[in-house]
């Protein structure tokens, strides 16, 4: 039993933000599942989905603010309302503003377990957010974390004890890579000479989507041809494309926006990159895993612990376009490379099931409850 009186655990999952990302990933594939012990109610504090033309989840327990501002704080008076009405017992705070609403929502609800969850955000280790977390630590019971890094900064800037930070690895969601059978350069009718590279996730600055622009024509010297194929969408979408003008590929580049079906993506790559200046739990490396698909990857944190360099992936140096490029080239070229860096991500991401994590988060949430 509860402090609500109920049989089953009260969860509301609270995001920064709805749209598409890691974060909205993980909640959309959590929406399929039914824990044994937990009820669970999802609350976006920011409802952008018009922007990206995606629909709102239509279901009972998932919610949205009205907010469009991500400076507006009447998404608290929603968060507030849904705490009292649904009775919640935990509130799993995803994000660095969702996080800074739990301390304020404390003061309303005493009893309310609260469980902070970072996943990489816009305030990252800034030293005001630091002061932040640790000025939070008396509201908050547990502290969640996707990596290492994130771990060692809860431990040693935030000073949380090691007994309240819990790690749990993201996951892949199958729905999303599911059905669409994988063509390699050389299935391509038509397009024999064509080296599709692919990259799918947010447009922004810390994404470094502008690395893989810049390595392109030093890429097509090598591999006349190569195409990229961007999936995503974000602040950065304009300046890429001007970026891309600028350097003469923008009939090799294709931006194609937000992809409701990644597989899609997957399906028509011989190589995922991911530049990105930083990362935390990059679901993308997980799904291309999945699909067969190698990658070459920057070395920036948290990439760097989640590939074995030459075994389940290929390092470039971060923020190195000539690296990068050179990387790229290596393995369109040496196909026994390829093929051992997909076998060692295929048997890596077997562990990193939706299945899994659920049953990782309702231990989480039953030991704070008990705690």
């Amino acid at each position: 039993m509860t402090s609500s009186g109920q049989s089953k655990i009260n969860v509301l999952y609270v995001l920064d933000k709805s749209g598409f990302g890691g974060v909205q990933s993980i909640a959309y594939a959590l929406m399929r599942q039914k824990p044994d012990d937990v009820e669970m109610h999802y609350l976006f504090l920011r409802n952008i989905n018009g922007r990206f033309g995606m629909q709102d989840v239509d279901q009972p327990n998932v919610h949205y603010s009205h907010d469009r501002s991500r400076f507006s704080l009447s998404s608290f008076v929603t968060l507030k309302r849904l705490v009292h009405e649904k009775r919640i017992d935990v509130a799993h705070m995803n994000g660095n503003k969702a996080i800074l609403y739990g301390i304020l929502l404390k003061l309303f609800f005493p009893h309310l377990v609260l469980l902070a969850h970072d996943h990489g955000g816009v305030f990252d280790y800034k030293w005001w957010y630091k002061v932040a977390l640790r000025c939070s630590r008396p509201f908050y019971r547990f502290f969640l974390c996707v990596s290492r890094r994130r771990k060692e900064f809860y431990l040693k800037e935030c000073h949380v004890s090691s007994s309240r930070v819990k790690m749990i690895n993201n996951f892949f969601d199958m729905e999303r890579i599911r059905a669409v059978g994988r063509e390699t350069v050389a299935e391509r009718d038509g397009s024999q000479d064509t080296f599709m590279i692919g990259y799918v996730g947010g447009l922004s600055p810390l994404k470094g989507c502008d690395l893989l622009l810049r390595a392109l024509p030093e890429i097509q010297k090598q591999l006349p041809g190569t195409c990229v194929m961007i999936a995503g969408d974000g602040p950065q979408k304009q300046r890429l494309e001007r970026l891309a003008d600028t350097l003469q590929v923008s009939e090799f580049v294709s931006f194609l926006g937000y992809v409701k079906q990644p597989s899609e993506v997957y399906s028509s790559i011989d190589v995922l990159v991911i530049p990105s200046r930083a990362e935390e739990g990059p679901i993308t490396l997980y799904e291309a895993w999945a699909s067969g698909v190698p990658v070459v990857a920057s070395d920036a944190p948290v990439l760097d612990e989640r590939i074995q360099n030459g075994e389940t992936g290929i390092h470039f140096r971060s923020e190195n376009s000539e690296d990068l490029a050179a990387k790229v080239i290596l393995l369109a070229r040496d196909q026994g490379l390829s093929e051992k860096v997909v076998s060692g991500g295929k048997r890596q991401v077997t562990e990193l099931t939706c299945e899994k994590y659920v049953q990782q988060l309702e231990t989480i949430y039953l030991e704070a409850c008990s705690a």
